[in-house]
Protein backbone atom coordinates (compact mmCIF):
# COMPACT_ATOMS: atom_id res chain seq x y z
CA UNK A 1 0.00 0.00 0.00
CA UNK A 2 2.85 2.40 0.83
CA UNK A 3 4.46 1.55 -2.51
CA UNK A 4 1.24 2.35 -4.37
CA UNK A 5 0.91 5.67 -2.54
CA UNK A 6 4.55 6.52 -3.32
CA UNK A 7 4.08 5.59 -6.97
CA UNK A 8 0.95 7.72 -7.30
CA UNK A 9 2.71 10.64 -5.60
CA UNK A 10 5.64 10.44 -8.01
CA UNK A 11 3.28 10.30 -11.00
CA UNK A 12 1.31 13.33 -9.77
CA UNK A 13 4.43 15.37 -9.10
CA UNK A 14 6.06 14.46 -12.39
CA UNK A 15 2.93 15.25 -14.38
CA UNK A 16 2.70 18.66 -12.69
CA UNK A 17 6.33 19.40 -13.44
CA UNK A 18 6.03 18.27 -17.02
CA UNK A 19 3.43 20.87 -17.95
CA UNK A 20 5.57 22.61 -20.48
CA UNK A 21 5.48 26.22 -21.44
CA UNK A 22 4.90 26.96 -25.07
CA UNK A 23 5.63 29.99 -27.18
CA UNK A 24 3.42 32.19 -29.26
CA UNK A 25 4.33 34.89 -31.77
CA UNK A 26 2.61 38.24 -32.14
CA UNK A 27 3.22 41.77 -33.41
CA UNK A 28 2.64 45.11 -31.70
CA UNK A 29 1.22 47.99 -33.71
CA UNK A 30 1.77 51.46 -32.27
CA UNK A 31 -1.05 53.74 -33.44
CA UNK A 32 0.02 56.54 -31.11
CA UNK A 33 2.19 59.61 -31.72
CA UNK A 34 4.82 58.56 -29.16
CA UNK A 35 7.50 55.89 -29.07
CA UNK A 36 6.52 53.07 -26.75
CA UNK A 37 8.51 50.28 -25.18
CA UNK A 38 7.28 46.70 -25.14
CA UNK A 39 8.14 44.49 -22.19
CA UNK A 40 6.77 41.31 -20.66
CA UNK A 41 6.53 39.38 -17.44
CA UNK A 42 6.03 35.72 -16.64
CA UNK A 43 4.73 36.37 -13.13
CA UNK A 44 0.98 36.31 -13.91
CA UNK A 45 -1.20 37.24 -12.04
CA UNK A 46 1.41 39.29 -10.14
CA UNK A 47 0.87 42.94 -11.07
CA UNK A 48 4.39 44.06 -10.20
CA UNK A 49 6.78 45.04 -12.94
CA UNK A 50 10.32 43.92 -12.42
CA UNK A 51 12.54 44.72 -15.36
CA UNK A 52 12.73 46.82 -18.52
CA UNK A 53 15.96 45.25 -19.75
CA UNK A 54 13.91 43.35 -22.32
CA UNK A 55 12.19 46.57 -23.50
CA UNK A 56 11.84 46.94 -27.26
CA UNK A 57 11.11 50.40 -28.75
CA UNK A 58 8.24 50.75 -31.20
CA UNK A 59 8.12 54.06 -33.05
CA UNK A 60 4.89 55.96 -33.75
CA UNK A 61 2.68 54.40 -36.42
CA UNK A 62 4.99 51.39 -36.71
CA UNK A 63 4.50 47.66 -36.23
CA UNK A 64 7.26 45.53 -34.70
CA UNK A 65 7.63 41.85 -34.26
CA UNK A 66 7.29 39.02 -34.29
CA UNK A 67 7.72 38.83 -30.55
CA UNK A 68 7.90 35.37 -29.04
CA UNK A 69 6.60 34.92 -25.56
CA UNK A 70 6.46 31.84 -23.41
CA UNK A 71 2.95 31.39 -22.09
CA UNK A 72 2.45 30.64 -18.41
CA UNK A 73 1.55 26.94 -18.12
CA UNK A 74 -0.67 27.64 -15.13
CA UNK A 75 -2.78 30.52 -16.43
CA UNK A 76 -2.15 30.37 -20.20
CA UNK A 77 -1.70 34.15 -20.24
CA UNK A 78 0.66 36.36 -22.22
CA UNK A 79 1.46 39.41 -20.08
CA UNK A 80 2.42 42.45 -22.16
CA UNK A 81 3.48 45.82 -20.75
CA UNK A 82 3.79 49.02 -22.78
CA UNK A 83 5.66 52.06 -21.47
CA UNK A 84 6.18 55.57 -22.79
CA UNK A 85 9.85 55.67 -23.85
CA UNK A 86 10.23 59.27 -22.60
CA UNK A 87 9.05 58.17 -19.16
CA UNK A 88 11.56 55.29 -19.09
CA UNK A 89 14.37 57.58 -20.28
CA UNK A 90 13.65 60.39 -17.82
CA UNK A 91 12.37 58.76 -14.63
CA UNK A 92 14.30 56.31 -12.44
CA UNK A 93 13.13 52.73 -12.88
CA UNK A 94 12.44 52.36 -9.15
CA UNK A 95 9.97 55.26 -9.37
CA UNK A 96 8.31 53.76 -12.45
CA UNK A 97 7.89 50.45 -10.62
CA UNK A 98 6.70 52.05 -7.38
CA UNK A 99 4.08 54.19 -9.15
CA UNK A 100 3.22 51.51 -11.73
CA UNK A 101 3.76 53.94 -14.62
CA UNK A 102 2.53 51.61 -17.34
CA UNK A 103 0.83 52.98 -20.46
CA UNK A 104 -1.08 49.76 -21.03
CA UNK A 105 -1.03 46.22 -19.72
CA UNK A 106 -2.48 43.34 -21.70
CA UNK A 107 -3.24 39.93 -20.22
CA UNK A 108 -4.01 37.88 -23.30
CA UNK A 109 -4.65 34.25 -24.06
CA UNK A 110 -3.42 32.52 -27.18
CA UNK A 111 -7.02 32.52 -28.44
CA UNK A 112 -7.43 36.27 -27.93
CA UNK A 113 -4.14 36.92 -29.75
CA UNK A 114 -5.32 34.72 -32.62
CA UNK A 115 -8.64 36.63 -32.74
CA UNK A 116 -6.61 39.84 -33.22
CA UNK A 117 -4.74 38.18 -36.12
CA UNK A 118 -1.66 38.17 -33.87
CA UNK A 119 -1.48 41.98 -33.88
CA UNK A 120 -1.75 43.74 -30.52
CA UNK A 121 -2.67 47.37 -31.23
CA UNK A 122 -1.94 50.34 -28.98
CA UNK A 123 -3.99 52.32 -28.07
Amino acid sequence: MKFLFLLLSVICISSTCSKSRYSTAFFIKNNSSKTILYSWSDKYPDTSITDILNGVPIDPLQTRGPFYYTVSPIAGIVEIFLFNSITVDSIPWDTIKKNYMVLKRYDLTIDSINQMNRIVTYP
